[in-house]
């Protein structure tokens, strides 16, 4: 972890070992902490061996750059680690702006089509109107007809009598011939006078009809003229409609789809961090408080001037014991860096007319389907349908919808962790399972996958290679109510990882100690079962 190490090999008989000095980087966190336990072994052998004028000039240089060097660049590092942690969860917020910001175009768009809708919606009111009066008008003219035909039909009775008596052949009446009347004969004439007189009459009652059918033509032409007009503004409106209605529902996909990509990479990113340094910090710390057991190990030796420590008075344990003491004083707090908790998903916009800011628009209903049928065109005049016939005159039937095939946004992938029963073959136990699935009957407690990267539970952890398995003997003890990052930091810092599913099931976890064998304890699902 340092960009430097110090190894002393303490040795009465090889002087120059004790001043190696070997300037490398550590290559892991590991080798860093070895570098500083030989260092304190290192310590503690000049303690108990003594050194020359030359190693305790060294001890000086050592103490001084422990302080100068050392213990600032661990400062430095922890201090780079939470500006990373800061900087790292902003892009939550960032992500969050930019969904406000998408979210203008969506409240802008949706502004268009309500605005769209009203529009379409009055002009199908005005379309009605005119789809009335043009059913009237073809209702009057229906009935200007039947009066004209009716009239017609009269003069050509009338019409049709008067012919029939031009030459009327005779007959015989009886047993006596009776001549028939020509049309010329003052008989006929004095026969067919009133019915003169009637076609006389009927005629221009026929004209008059005629004329007023004829007259009315047009204007009704005009009213279905008007209808389609109105008809073909209302259909304009409506494909607008239904065109930024689509769009609606595209900006919404497309920023749903762009905020939850975005916050399941920043997500991913943050909890890999927050494994990262948790595991960084426990090892600073444990590098913190052993530099200055080491510091004041070598600063007895420094100010012994190098005189070895008397065993067979003690003399050696009483040093060993105050530097020791020294550590359970040592304050850390300093490095036990903040860990801000991952935001959740911002909530749903409160309704379709209210998205601004950073909320999760909701996808409104799109033409063709139910809802937006309901929503736009369920309380629209009803427009007349077949059969028609003179008193049910047709009008211009609404278009056919057009309709809009939307992705829809893919789900945020959260991150995942999954805890198990600690001793499943412990049914006896009936302790809570720590929360999450009370049992008191003696059953199997499943493994229960979270979604929620700030859900706690307790640690068990199992040694890389499988055999062997901790709970109470954890450097800390019990490690209770802690999220699954914060598992995989103290399993690590006690050079161990989290047991699989089958590990806790097996001997080696069952009866580790602090009441676990029913708590819910963190599993990796991907480790440890090669070994099982």
């Amino acid at each position: 972890m340092r960009l430097w190490s110090l190894l002393f090999v303490a040795s009465c008989a090889d002087e120059t070992s004790l001043m190696q000095d070997v300037k490398k980087p550590s290559k892991s966190h590991r080798n860093g902490d070895m570098s500083v336990t030989n260092l304190m072994e290192a310590a503690t052998n000049l303690l108990k061996n003594g050194a020359t004028p030359d190693v305790v000039d060294f001890t000086e240089a050592t103490l001084d750059e422990i302080e100068d060097v050392v213990i600032p660049a661990i400062n430095n590092e922890s201090a780079t680690d939470q500006l990373s942690l800061y900087e790292t969860h902003a892009m939550y917020a960032a992500n969050e702006r930019d969904l406000a910001t998408d979210n203008l175009e969506v409240y802008q768009v949706e502004a268009e089509e309500t605005t769209t809708s009203g529009l379409h919606k009055l002009c199908r009111g005005l379309e009605a109107d005119k789809c009335q009066l043009k059913r009237i008008c073809d209702m009057e003219l229906y009935g200007l007809y039947v009066a004209w035909t009716e009239e017609e039909e009269t003069l050509k009775e009338t019409h049709h009598w008067i012919d029939g008596q031009f030459c009327v052949p005779g007959e015989v009446i009886d047993g006596e011939w009776v001549g028939g009347v020509n049309g010329t004969l003052e008989a006929f004439r004095t026969r067919v006078i009133p019915y003169m007189h009637e076609y006389r009459t009927q005629k221009p009652i026929v004209d008059l009809a005629i004329t007023t059918y004829n007259a009315k033509i047009p204007l009704c032409d005009t009213k279905v003229t008007y209808l389609d007009t109105k008809s073909g503004e209302c259909n304009e409106k409506q494909s607008e409609l239904e065109s930024l209605a689509c769009r609606h529902a595209e900006l919404i996909s497309s920023t749903l789809s762009r905020y939850h990509s975005e916050y399941t990479r920043v997500d991913s990113i943050y909890q890999l961090l927050l494994e990262t340094v948790l595991r960084k910090q426990e090892d600073r710390i444990q590098e913190y408080v052993t530099l200055k057991v080491v510091n004041c190990l070598l600063g007895r030796v420094h100010e012994r001037n190098g005189r070895p420590c008397d065993e067979s008075t003690g003399e050696v344990d009483e040093e060993l014991s105050h530097c020791e003491e020294e550590r359970l004083d040592v304050d850390y707090t300093h490095l036990e860096l903040v860990y801000p908790p991952a935001p959740p998903l911002v909530p749903n916009c409160p309704s379709r007319d209210e998205v601004v800011g950073a909320c999760q628009p909701v996808l409104q209903p799109m033409p063709c389907n139910n809802d937006y049928h309901q929503q736009e065109y369920g309380a629209l005049p009803a427009v007349p349908v077949e059969p028609f016939s003179e008193t049910n005159p047709g009008c211009n039937a609404y278009p056919a919808c057009s309709a809009c095939i939307i992705a829809p946004a893919p789900a945020p992938v959260f991150f995942i962790g999954t805890t198990a029963d600690g001793c499943p073959r412990d049914n006896a136990n009936s302790g809570d399972y720590d929360g999450d699935i009370g049992d008191t009957s003696g059953e199997l407690i499943p493994s229960v996958v979270h979604t929620d990267a700030a859900h706690t539970a307790s640690v068990r952890c199992c040694s890389h290679d499988g055999s062997s398995c901790e709970s109470a003997d954890l450097e800390g003890g019990c490690a209770l109510g802690h999220t699954q990052a914060e598992a995989i930091a103290v399993c690590a810092a006690n050079d161990m990882r989290l047991c699989s599913e089958s590990e806790m099931a097996g001997n080696v976890c069952c009866g580790t100690g602090c009441w676990f064998n029913h708590h819910a304890v963190w599993i990796d699902t991907t480790a440890g079962e090669m070994l099982d």
